[in-house]
């Protein structure tokens, strides 16, 4: 996919995180929560070695539980805010947010917006400044291991917006600004079949709404000069009603054999269209604070629309099938492929770490084949080792493997 200066990239991370936990009482807690990087990137092409040192503010907050008896609870400060799949938000936020906790039901209302940079050497990314957001999680269960769950999330963007022929510096550049609303609904559970194992299921549907402006930008300037790789102009704004829908639905297989040998297959897509900056767009897309992170029969979560490509649910069907393994006693190894197609055909990928654009004129973005393996048979320490590769369709010029491995060690002190 990329040029050949960008194969044997190498970076190495390492990561140190001091937390403390103090109950005040039996129903209140303060939480701190600190992060020390240090990162090496290297090139075996060339000789440079980039090493960067940075700290971080991790999760800081207090908790107030069963406030005057009730099911109620409050959290307040920079929190990670989640849910099961990861596939509607995964975020440490500046926030308020209040629980309720009665029998089978709970709910979660958050209102919050990031007031800080999340490094000494990352300042506030450009997607996340003055973009308050509100957002509620309603939760059923309605069956031992199922439940029904309700979503929304409502932002504003206020973010500023440059003007054609302004020159800005590339880190700044923010393509898209919504003012967004999403909601929408999941089921989730896991059936057992009598002498057959069990089978655990999911449905997510949501709906997108509002308004975006969406922002292009060149690398030369108005006449015609480079701007260099600091530097970009930006060339139009594209002002667009948004409406569009997304769905999520699979379901993985535990065989009762020795192993626990897993079966997975699932399907998503998100709604497109074919002149998206035309006054409407009909396209889906996340809400932005998404991670698409979750396992199946693993011990470990992973990137459940591939490692390497790693794509937004966005004018994008995939096709996603996996066979895992449960080993030794807390290990696991799954081997996952994923066929990818656009819905349109268009010369554009909302977000993908791949960072390639297609050529507008085929739908077929590819396949990915990934193995992803994690073993926790110590008590403080975790292995995982993941390797990817991906194979470009004929929707990309450049038909060059890609490939990537990852090793993670987890020392727990």
């Amino acid at each position: 996919m990329n040029d050949k200066k960008q194969d044997a990239n190498v970076r190495i991370d390492n990561e140190l995180k001091l937390e403390a936990f103090y109950p005040i009482s039996n129903f209140t807690a303060v939480f701190l929560s600190f992060v020390g990087g240090h990162t090496s990137r290297f090139n075996y092409n060339d000789t440079k070695n980039r090493t960067t040192f940075e700290i971080a503010r991790d999760e800081t907050w207090i908790f107030f539980d069963r406030i005057a008896g009730s099911g109620f609870g409050l959290q307040i400060g920079n929190q990670n805010t989640s849910e099961t799949r990861e596939w509607w938000w995964d975020k440490d936020l500046d926030s308020l947010r209040l629980y309720y906790n009665r029998g089978p039901f709970h709910f979660e209302l958050m209102g919050g917006q990031q007031i800080g940079g999340e490094s000494t050497l990352v300042s506030l990314s450009p997607r996340d400044m003055e973009i308050p957001r509100i957002m509620g999680l309603a939760s059923w269960a309605w069956n031992y291991k199922q439940r029904l769950e309700l979503f929304f999330l409502k932002q504003w963007d206020n973010s500023t917006q440059e003007k054609p022929g302004d020159i800005i510096r590339r880190r700044n550049r923010d393509q898209f600004d919504d003012d967004m609303a999403w909601f929408g609904i999941r089921a989730i559970g896991e059936i057992g079949v009598n002498n057959y194992g069990s089978i655990n299921y999911w449905a997510d549907f949501a709906g997108a709404r509002g308004k975006e402006v969406v922002t292009d930008y060149k690398n030369d300037g108005a006449n015609g000069r480079d701007l260099g790789p600091a530097f970009a102009r930006v060339d139009k704004l594209h002002r667009n009603n948004v409406s569009g829908w997304g769905m999520d639905i699979g379901a993985f297989w535990t065989l009762p054999f020795e192993l626990q040998p897993t079966l997975t297959l699932s399907y998503a897509r998100g709604s497109g269209d074919r002149n998206p900056n035309n006054g409407h767009n009909s396209t889906f897309r996340q809400t932005g604070i998404q991670r698409n992170n979750w396992r199946f029969n693993g011990v470990s979560r992973f990137k459940i629309y591939g490692e390497l490509f790693d794509p937004e649910l966005s004018n994008m069907g995939i096709f996603t099938s996996a066979l895992g393994l449960r080993v030794f006693k807390n290990s696991s190894i799954e081997m996952v492929y994923h066929k990818y197609d656009q819905v349109e055909a268009v010369d554009s990928i909302r977000n993908n770490s791949l960072n390639e654009n297609p050529n507008g004129r085929s739908r077929d973005l590819g396949q990915e084949m990934d193995l992803v393996m994690n073993f926790r048979e110590w008590k403080r320490l975790e292995l995982e080792l993941t390797g990817a590769v991906f194979d470009p369709g004929s929707a990309f010029d450049k038909r060059d493997l890609a490939y990537s491995i990852f090793f993670d060690v987890n020392y727990n002190f």
